[in-house]
C-alpha cells in the first residue's frame, strides 16, 4: 500500500484513511481500549477457578474409577458360586479369584482348583463349579485366558498337545486384588496359603 503526498496535511489525512482502511481489510486482535481489558484481579480469579475445576475433574475420575472398584469388590464378596451337579458344593467367588491371584504366574484351572481343595481334585461336579467361577471371573474383566506354549524346541503336534491354558490378571484384576489384600475388613483364607500381610 503505497500513497504518495504533496503536504503534511494530505500526509495526515492519508495515513488516518489508510489505517481505518488497514483495520478494515485486516482486522486483528488488539487494540482493545484499557476500560475494556481485563483487570488483574480478573486473570487471577480466571486462573484461579482453571486450577479448582482441573483439581474438581482430578477428583471427579478418581471417585468414579473407586466406585467401579468398589462395585466389583462388593460382586466378589456377595457371588457365590454353587454346582450344578450337587448341592453341597458352593465356592465363594472371591476365593477363587484369591486363588488365581496367589497362583500368577501362569496357573491352570485345574491348580486353581487343587489350591481350593486337593480332596476334591477328581470330583467332577468340584472342577465344573471352579470352571463356572472362572469364566464369570473373565465376564467381569478381572482374568483373561493364554495360551502357554511350551519351548521354542519342540514343534509340530507335540507342541500343541503341551500347550495349556492359564488365566492371568488383567490390569482390573491386579488392581482390585491389591484393594483386596491391603483390605482389613475380612481376610480371605485360602486351604494351604498363608495370607497374613508382614509388616
Amino acid at each position: 500500500m503505497v500513497s504518495f503526498w504533496r503536504s503534511t496535511d494530505n500526509l495526515a489525512l492519508l495515513v488516518s484513511n489508510g489505517l481505518i482502511e488497514t483495520f478494515i481489510t485486516h482486522p486483528r486482535t488488539g487494540w482493545v481500549r484499557a476500560t475494556e481489558a481485563a483487570s488483574p484481579q480478573v486473570v487471577e480469579e480466571l486462573a484461579g477457578l482453571i486450577r479448582e475445576n482441573r483439581a474438581l475433574t482430578d477428583q471427579l475420575a478418581k471417585l468414579q474409577i473407586n466406585s467401579k472398584k468398589d462395585l466389583l469388590q462388593d460382586v466378589l464378596d456377595k457371588t457365590v458360586i454353587y454346582s450344578k451337579k450337587d448341592e453341597n458344593i458352593k465356592i465363594s467367588l472371591k476365593t477363587i479369584f484369591v486363588s488365581v491371584c496367589h497362583l500368577q504366574p501362569n496357573p491352570t484351572t485345574g491348580a486353581v482348583r487343587d489350591s481350593l481343595n486337593k480332596e476334591q481334585a477328581d470330583n467332577k461336579a468340584f472342577y465344573s463349579t471352579v470352571e463356572d467361577g472362572l469364566q464369570e471371573l473373565y465376564r467381569l474383566g478381572l482374568i483373561i485366558t493364554r495360551d502357554l506354549k511350551p519351548r521354542e524346541d519342540i514343534g509340530g503336534s507335540l507342541s500343541r498337545i503341551l500347550t495349556r491354558v492359564v488365566w492371568d490378571l488383567t490390569d482390573r484384576g491386579s488392581q482390585l486384588y491389591t484393594l483386596i489384600q491391603y483390605s482389613v475388613d475380612e481376610e480371605v483364607k485360602m486351604p494351604g496359603i498363608d495370607n497374613r500381610i508382614e509388616n
